[in-house]
C-alpha cells in the first residue's frame, strides 16, 4: 500500500526556505520604504515651491520659504503681507496649507546662513540668500547619521535613491541627486 503525503523533513525544509525568503524580502522592503519616503518628501517640497512661485505671480506679491537649523524637519511658507520684500514673521502671513512639519528626514542647504530664507518675488523669480553659491542654492535631505544621501558611507557606497535634493536658481526649481564632488551639489535630473 502506497501512502501519500509529505514527510516531516520535507515540511521543515519548505518552512525554512519560506522563512529565509521572507527575511530577505523584509530587509528589501525597509530599504524601499526609506527610498520612497525620502523621494516623496523631496517631490512634495518641490511641488510646494512651484505652488508658491505660482501664487507670487498670480497675486503680484512676494512669498518666502524659511528653513531653520532649530527645526530641520520642517519648513514654513509666508506671504509678504506688508509688501516690504523682506520676511518679518510677526507681520507676514504664514501659509499653513503649504508649510510642512514633522518630515521624516532633516533638511539642510548650502546657503551659509541660518535661518535660510528663499524669496519668490512678484515675477516668480527665485531669490536665494547672497551667501549661497553663485551657481544656485541646493536643499537636500539628511540620513539618520547626519550625512546627505549622496554622501559616500564607510563602505564607499551610495544609496539607491533617485531624488534627494532640490536645486534653486532664477526660474529653476528642480529635483536632483546630491553629489558633493560637483558644483552645484544638487545635480538636476
Amino acid at each position: 500500500m502506497k501512502q501519500q503525503g509529505f514527510t516531516l523533513i520535507e515540511l521543515i525544509l519548505v518552512v525554512a526556505i519560506i522563512t529565509v525568503l521572507a527575511a530577505a524580502l523584509a530587509f528589501e522592503f525597509v530599504g524601499w520604504q526609506e527610498r520612497y519616503t525620502s523621494e516623496s518628501e523631496i517631490q512634495t517640497m518641490q511641488n510646494d515651491l512651484m505652488t508658491v512661485r505660482t501664487y507670487a505671480m498670480q497675486q503680484n506679491t512676494s512669498y518666502f520659504v524659511q528653513l531653520t537649523n532649530a527645526k530641520p524637519e520642517e519648513y514654513d511658507i509666508y506671504m509678504d503681507k506688508d509688501g516690504s520684500g523682506d520676511l518679518d514673521t510677526s507681520v507676514d502671513t504664514k501659509i499653513t496649507s503649504l508649510s510642512r512639519q514633522g518630515l521624516s528626514k532633516q533638511l539642510t542647504s548650502n546657503s551659509g546662513v541660518n535661518p535660510t530664507t528663499i524669496t519668490m518675488d512678484r515675477r516668480g523669480m527665485v531669490q536665494v540668500p547672497p551667501t549661497a553659491p553663485a551657481s544656485g542654492m541646493s536643499i537636500w535631505l539628511l540620513k539618520d547619521d547626519g550625512n546627505p544621501y549622496g554622501f559616500l558611507d564607510a563602505a564607499h557606497t551610495k544609496p539607491e535613491i533617485e531624488y534627494d535634493c532640490i536645486f534653486l536658481a532664477g526660474t529653476r526649481i528642480l529635483v536632483g541627486k546630491y553629489d558633493d564632488t560637483k558644483d552645484p551639489v544638487c545635480q538636476a535630473k
